[in-house]
């Protein structure tokens, strides 16, 4: 596999199992007395029953792959910014680096599919608050783009829906395209 099809295939693989390790995650809350409910299909809020404890579950996808022959020089600058926003301590710079992340692996459509223009509209007051131009400049020109589409991403948003309902019913399929594909060759060209 090249580069390119390495980062697809860890992106697809994790993105693919993020929906049990979820639904895996909110059972233990449960077996420790809790009562967390889905509150959508994209399994990103969760509602306790009887509380109002309300938790947004909202993970990065990001990966690259290089070939290096030397060790990467360290930036200490960037190191910094990338500890303070692993630690989650830091809500701005979880949120920047969320941004960042999303667009550095699939672009505005997956910063947006996997975020959602509010936090799009967040990431931009915070890019203003830190003297950001040219980024923001261009994180608002993606906003603008999405909203002038509000009707064509409803209706994404239902195909998508249905799309994820066949994804999963696909996933967990007990029929293997290998052997019956073995089969029909033994059978045909014998």
């Amino acid at each position: 596999m090249n580069k390119t099809e390495i980062e697809h295939f860890v992106s697809s693989y994790l993105r693919q199992r993020m929906p049990d390790l979820i639904s895996e995650c909110m059972s233990e809350l449960d077996k420790q007395g809790h009562s967390f409910h889905p509150q959508d299909e994209l399994l990103i809020d969760w509602r306790e029953d009887n509380s109002d404890k309300l938790i947004t579950i909202i993970w990065s996808n990001s990966v690259h792959c290089t070939e290096e022959a030397e060790p990467k020089q360290s930036d200490p600058v960037a190191d910094s910014f990338i500890a303070r926003a692993e630690s989650g301590k830091d809500k701005e710079a979880t949120l920047l680096n969320l941004l960042e992340g999303d667009i550095n692996n699939g672009g505005f459509f997956q910063l947006f599919d996997n975020k959602g223009i509010e936090f799009m509209k967040d990431g931009a007051l915070l890019l203003r608050k830190i003297g950001s131009k040219t980024t923001l400049r261009i994180l608002n020109e993606a906003i603008a783009v999405f909203e002038s589409n509000e009707q064509m991403l409803a209706d994404y948003g239902r195909l998508r829906k249905t799309l994820l309902r066949l994804d999963k019913k696909f996933y967990s399929l007990k029929e293997s395209i290998a052997v019956l594909f073995e089969q029909y060759r033994n059978q045909h060209h014998a």
